[in-house]
């Protein structure tokens, strides 16, 4: 599927792993990956200090082709992740990690999804199908894993200030 070979040929930026970032996942952070090398190389321009204050090289980034999204998003899921984040400089598109439900007990995700208008576009290891959304995958929730990426991003006290309204 022509998504796939988009995310196969995509970039990402390697620091003691991909780069995580907060999405719209509702499952947990989501790794950071570019269309293009040239757009990988204008995003991290536009947010140097944003990176930096993450620990990410920023005088001599190192980024690295993603070459097989499978895989890609297996190393994703051994570092915690619950997707990735397609960026271009037209649009972003969400990748969702995912298991066939036969498989729900599975400790890392087998198939990589891209939900569009009531589409399922889905990856495993040995094949591409599409079909309606969620017939026969479910979002992978091992948040075990999952959760420590994200608390990472939590506030200490997330409701402050609550007490006095």
């Amino acid at each position: 599927m022509i998504i796939y070979n988009k995310l196969d040929n995509a970039f990402y930026l390697i620091g003691d792993g991909p780069l995580a970032i907060l999405s719209g996942n509702k499952n947990g952070s989501a790794a950071l990956a570019f269309e293009t090398e040239e757009y990988a190389k204008s995003f991290i321009n536009e947010h140097l200090n944003s990176l930096a204050s993450r620990g990410v090289e920023v005088e001599n980034p190192e980024l690295q082709i993603i070459g097989d999204s499978y895989e890609f998003m297996q190393l994703c899921a051994k570092h915690g992740y619950a997707g990735i984040e397609l960026l271009s400089e037209e649009n972003q598109k969400s990748f969702v990690f995912c298991v066939r439900l036969e498989e729900l007990s599975s400790v890392l995700p087998t198939v990589l999804a891209y939900n569009q208008n009531g589409i399922s576009y889905a990856k495993t290891r040995f094949r591409e199908f599409q079909e309606p959304s969620y017939r026969t995958i479910k979002e992978w929730q091992r948040f075990d894993i999952l959760d420590k990426v994200s608390a990472r991003f939590a506030v200490n006290q997330p409701f402050r200030g609550w007490e006095n309204r």
